[in-house]
């Protein structure tokens, strides 16, 4: 069993092509060492329970191959209306849908990839900080 891993990728199970991007973005690794969520349980703190729960989400909603794995527009659209419709004001809106995934397909193959929706992530969180905390 691999340990888990800190703050590098070092020795990482997830290292792969896009290390050098991940590492520019600040060297952290999201691996668990290998291990699913459920071995884990009762182990991780909150926060560590919540990116759980980040990427599972766009995993709950993908299509494709292993390793491969987007979403495309209505799976998208899906995931907006079901998991983030407090968050986004018109998530249940397919327009607004469909304009969104413009937005975030950085790659314009209109297939959102976890790297697009991890932006969309981080917008949401951006949000949610200066609209809770910067008074």
């Amino acid at each position: 069993m691999r340990a888990r891993c800190k703050a590098t990728l070092t020795d990482c199970p997830d290292a792969g092509p896009d290390r050098e991007k991940r590492e520019r973005r600040g060297g952290l690794s999201s691996c668990g060492g290998g291990r699913k969520p459920a071995e884990m349980a009762g182990k991780d703190s909150e926060l560590e329970k919540g990116l759980h729960a980040i990427v599972n989400t766009f995993y709950k909603y993908t299509k494709g191959p292993p390793g491969a794995k987007v979403l495309d527009q209505a799976a998208f659209q899906k995931l907006l209306s079901n998991e983030l419709s407090h968050q986004l004001k018109e998530a249940q809106s397919t327009e607004a849908g469909k304009d969104l995934l413009k937005k975030m397909d950085t790659d314009n193959n209109q297939l959102i990839s976890f790297e697009e929706y991890w932006e969309l992530v981080t917008l949401i969180c951006q949000a949610i900080e200066r609209y809770n905390y910067s008074k």
